[in-house]
């Protein structure tokens, strides 16, 4: 990543850079009993002249950190020192839960820690991965549903 930061960065880029964490930007600090447990996006993260990173997390339920206690462990120190974005967000990243469960928890868990997010997908293909059954925007199931009222509530 320290390259790619460099390379936009001696091109003329000024804008802000998106960093994921690994594992499918889902591992973004220390988890116990992971395989992942050797880098945290803090300790890895590139320098930037410009100081405009942004962590970027994708998080579903049923990853590997796919709750609050993960997320206050792994993710709530990097809002500490950077602004933080779940670039992906969605009930399941199988797709196999059309409920609101997870997508609860992730939305206001990243509300309350000042956590950008985007919900995973608008598009219409059909099943629970999706946010809208239609292109006039209507929610395709449960947990778009939830989204579409979360994001009203804000």
């Amino acid at each position: 990543m320290q390259q790619a930061v460099t390379r936009m960065r001696s091109a003329g880029y000024t804008g802000v850079i998106s960093i994921p964490c690994i594992n499918y930007a889902n591992a973004c600090g220390k988890i116990n009993g992971s395989k992942y447990n050797g880098s945290t996006w803090l300790e890895s993260r590139p320098k930037d002249p410009g100081k405009h990173l942004v962590a970027e997390a994708h998080v579903y339920g049923k990853n590997l950190c796919d709750n609050v206690t993960c997320f206050d462990s792994s993710m709530r120190p990097i809002t500490k020192v950077a602004p933080l974005i779940f670039g992906e967000t969605g009930e399941t990243y199988d797709g196999s839960d059309c409920g609101s469960t997870y997508i609860a928890t992730f939305m206001n868990w990243a509300d309350a820690h000042g956590v950008g997010y985007e919900a995973w997908t608008w598009d219409t293909w059909g099943g629970c991965g999706v946010l809208i059954s239609d292109y006039n925007g209507t929610p395709a199931n449960a947990w778009a549903t939830w989204v579409q009222q979360h994001y009203l509530s804000l």
